[in-house]
């Protein structure tokens, strides 16, 4: 299915050149869809990774990450965008241990994960992650950046060093996402 120019589309984002691009709009308007389209297709074609952010960790709860992946699985046509995007080597997505993998459902509902494109990140536990290495991720998706409710005292300072600990001396891109 193409999707109508209304929506924000991925080669759009992809040639933009900067590190950090911020994607600020209504609801509904496909800026989420096409980053998730991004990283998919980018960790298929590239075997890349991204790093999932969301402010605090209890948002990265395993249910709530794969819940996130629903519009790719199912739109509103029924279309499994996955499905289509890896030429039928995957259906659906699943997290497990705060890393986000590939994997196929089978006709007796059996889940076989596949490799991993993804892992789980929450700013309030920005300090945890700094002995870490993740050399594959190319791309960070920090979710809901701008909220209504309460930001995290020094979030900033957090966030940035959350990157630097993330890409270290590499480059990468990283889309921040608001309504």
């Amino acid at each position: 299915m193409k999707r109508k120019n209304k929506y924000v589309q991925r080669d759009t984002l992809n040639k933009i050149k900067a590190r950090y691009i911020i994607l600020l709009g209504q609801r509904s308007n496909g800026k989420s869809f096409a980053v998730k389209e991004d990283v998919i297709k980018s960790a298929l074609e590239n075997g890349e990774e991204f790093a999932y952010i969301r402010r605090y960790k209890e948002d990265c709860k395993q249910y709530m990450v794969e819940e996130y992946f629903s519009d790719i699985l199912c739109d509103s046509e029924g279309v499994n965008h996955l499905s289509e995007w890896s030429k039928g080597q995957y259906n659906t997505i699943v997290v497990h241990q705060q890393v986000i993998y590939f994997a196929t459902i089978n006709e007796d509902g059996k889940i076989t994960k596949g490799a991993p494109f993804g892992r789980m990140f929450g700013l309030s536990w920005a300090t945890h992650y700094k002995s870490l290495s993740f050399p594959k991720i190319t791309k960070g998706v920090y979710e809901e950046f701008v909220t209504d409710s309460v930001y995290i005292s020094n979030e900033v300072r957090l966030f940035m060093n959350l990157i630097s600990t993330i890409f270290r001396d590499r480059a990468g891109k990283v889309y921040l996402i608001g309504n």
